[in-house]
């Protein structure tokens, strides 16, 4: 888990969570919602992902967000990420969270790709 600070006053605003796996670097965000839409996820995760691949160049990045962060997605393709298509339902580490969409990165070179993934509506009780 990396903390994200504001550097003027080490203030706490958000949590970047890597988790490397067989070739494949898991990435996850969240930042305080005092904090969102103000260009501080865009200059993390674009540090984090040059670093990251110079560290691993092979490797391939994998991150999530849902389908009503209409934010997330905009960001991901402020990346440069680039749409590869759509898949019913992704069940993420243990099968207990479904995530609505997913992004699949690719580093090769400067280029990004991502999938997304669509998960069912959950019924209600």
């Amino acid at each position: 888990m990396i903390a994200v600070a504001l550097k003027e006053t080490n203030e706490m605003i958000g949590e970047i969570i890597v988790k490397p796996k067989d070739n494949i670097i898991s990435l996850g965000y969240t930042f305080s919602y005092k904090y969102h839409r103000q260009g501080y996820a865009f200059e993390v995760l674009t540090v984090l992902h040059e670093h990251l691949h110079k560290m691993a160049p092979k490797w391939e990045f994998i991150s999530f967000t849902e389908c009503e962060n209409i934010a997330g997605i905009e960001l991901f393709k402020k990346l440069g990420y680039k749409g590869l298509g759509y898949v019913p339902c992704f069940r993420y580490y243990r099968k207990c969270s479904c995530f609505s969409f997913a992004y699949r990165i690719k580093y090769i070179g400067r280029n990004l790709f991502f999938i997304i993934y669509k998960s069912p509506k959950v019924k209600k009780r």
